[in-house]
């Protein structure tokens, strides 16, 4: 299909921008859960940018005093690894947030597509500036305060902000290409999910790599080659006023250069694809041809089938094909991760497995086996709540599935994980056999104990993932209610996994170490044990006790 391209107009553009920016600040303003998240990334984003103000200015000082030219060549790498970076999670933000209208018919019936894309794109860009704005100025500010030279402000200042455009179009236009090919391959649309998977491990894989340091790994040699590309002689534009360099002609010019034909090059293909996007008929993964007789049994179908009362089975069975069609709506569950990327990081770097990765792990799989499918037992209902309480099904076999369709799949990942890092940490043999049990024991407590929290502070409306995804995810005060109860629980098992910590107690109370050791892993049981049963029975009176 042929796509007329027009330049777009600015007042057309601005005006759209305008509009857009409101929209996405009236949705902001109605998510208590956003909000707060966003809060804690300007908490830790703060600290990260202080940390590079100050060390901008003591860059700046360091050339005006001629000692910072060892530096540039690692300034040099960093920003090449930024760009690249930035991109992809422009990508990524794009694929799964960005692209699509919310208004369609009336946007393209009003104006062509060329002036909605220019404005969602400087949409975009402002955006951007509300985040990354200040610290590009601050930065800027505390290098021409180090070097004591006002036209650096000017030159790093101009330089980062229009590499910021750069990496939004390119990355904006990727973002689109992507959907683009999902929209119209058959193959890609129904295969996406795993698609996603894969390209998470290759994010992984890429970001491990880099950590580790250039020349430990093929990734970090290939972030080293960054400095001697245009996308690290951007260094060399933005220090051309610095004081204490002599720079080289050549690499300002191919910098000046790559981003002049960058910049309009990555907008145009922003525009014109995001034309093609908004004007195909995306096609339909499930359309084969053939009609399907009887849904396929599963295999966790097929070897509960007999063990397991059809009832609870069924509900077990719907979850699991509920997470299956959609499991954007458990990403939920991935968000602790983040707080394991520096854990993580020191063991790459060190290679051995410290004592408290088998309990970290442990209680993270029993977060997880809680929370996927049990911490919002009646709001994942739907529409079909009311037949779910009129049917013949009793409020301990609903329980009892949810937390059948967690306890199938987390206890024995999490009792394998645990067992295994177990085996690779100093714990030995016996403990960490101890602790794979520990592990999967507590995934049924959790699951347990989740699901009377989730019956407790239910939650009907859709909560919106992304521009064009809306889902109904565990209400906030379920959320932090569980993500605080689950660990106090464990912190008993948890704390005697420390040898100081044993002496210590044991110390203090006049009692064998042996005993304290023992005396953590029982509490945590007991613990766990009495919250689930109260979980339990809450789940199970609030479904027979329902009213609509």
């Amino acid at each position: 299909m042929r796509v007329p391209f027009g330049l777009p107009s600015p007042r057309c553009a601005r005006l759209i921008a305008r509009t857009e920016l409101r929209r996405r600040r009236r949705r902001l303003s109605d998510n208590t859960r956003r909000l707060i998240g966003i809060g804690i990334g300007v908490l830790f984003g703060g600290l990260y940018v202080l940390g590079l103000v100050v060390r901008a200015y003591f860059f700046g000082t360091a050339l005006r005093a001629g000692d910072g030219g060892a530096i540039v060549a690692f300034v040099r790498t960093g920003i090449g690894s930024a760009v690249v970076l930035g991109t992809a999670f422009v990508t990524y933000w794009t694929i799964v947030g960005r692209g699509s209208l919310d208004e369609p018919a009336a946007l393209l019936t009003a104006r062509p597509y060329y002036d909605v894309a220019a404005g969602v794109l400087l949409a975009e860009y402002l955006q951007a500036l509300l985040i990354a704005g200040l610290p590009i100025v601050a930065i800027a500010a505390a290098f021409a305060l180090g070097a004591a030279s006002p036209l650096s402000f000017l030159a790093v200042s101009c330089t980062l902000l229009v590499v910021l455009a750069c990496v939004l179009c390119m990355g904006y236009a990727i973002g689109v290409g992507a959907k683009n090919v999902a929209a119209r391959s058959r193959f890609v649309a129904r295969y996406k999910t795993v698609l996603w998977v894969l390209a998470f491990g290759v994010y992984l894989v890429v970001i491990f790599g880099v950590s580790g340091g250039v020349g430990r790994s093929l990734v970090g040699s290939v972030v080293g080659v960054f400095g001697a590309t245009p996308l690290g002689w951007l260094v060399d534009l933005a220090l051309v006023a610095a004081p204490g360099l002599n720079p080289d002609s050549v690499r300002v010019f191919l910098a000046a250069g790559s981003l002049a034909v960058a910049l309009p090059v990555a907008l145009a293909a922003a525009i014109v694809l995001s034309g093609w996007l908004w004007y195909v008929d995306p096609v339909a993964p499930d359309r084969s041809g053939r009609e399907r007789s009887a849904p396929k049994t599963g295999v966790a179908e097929g070897v509960l089938s007999g063990a397991v009362p059809r009832p609870t089975l069924a509900v077990a069975t719907k979850s699991w094909r509920r997470a299956l069609r959609a499991p954007l709506n458990l990403q939920y569950v991935l968000f602790p991760l983040f707080f394991a990327y520096i854990p993580l990081q020191g063991i790459v770097e060190s290679g051995t497995v410290p004592p408290s990765a088998p309990v970290v792990i442990a209680i993270y799989g029993a977060w997880t086996t809680g929370a996927a499918f049990t911490l919002n037992p009646f709001g994942d209902e739907g529409a079909v709540f009311p037949l779910t309480l009129a049917a013949s099904i009793t409020g301990r076999r609903f329980a009892n599935g949810l937390v059948l369709a967690g306890v199938a799949l987390g206890a024995p990942l999490t009792a394998v994980a645990t067992l295994a890092v177990g085996l690779l940490s100093p714990l030995g043999t016996i403990r960490a056999i101890a602790a794979g049990a520990l592990g999967g024991v507590l995934c049924v407590g959790a699951a347990a104990m989740a699901v009377g929290i989730g019956a407790a502070y239910p939650k009907f409306e859709r909560s919106r993932l992304s521009r064009n995804r809306r889902a109904v995810v565990p209400s906030l005060s379920a959320f932090a209610l569980y993500s605080v109860a689950l660990p106090l629980a464990c912190l008993p098992g948890a704390v005697v996994q420390s040898d100081f910590v044993v002496r210590f107690l044991a110390g203090s109370v006049g009692t064998s170490g042996a005993f304290v050791a023992l005396l953590g892993p029982v509490a945590t049981a007991v613990l766990v044990a009495v919250g689930a049963g109260l979980g339990y029975r809450r789940a199970v009176r609030g479904f027979e006790g329902y009213t609509l």
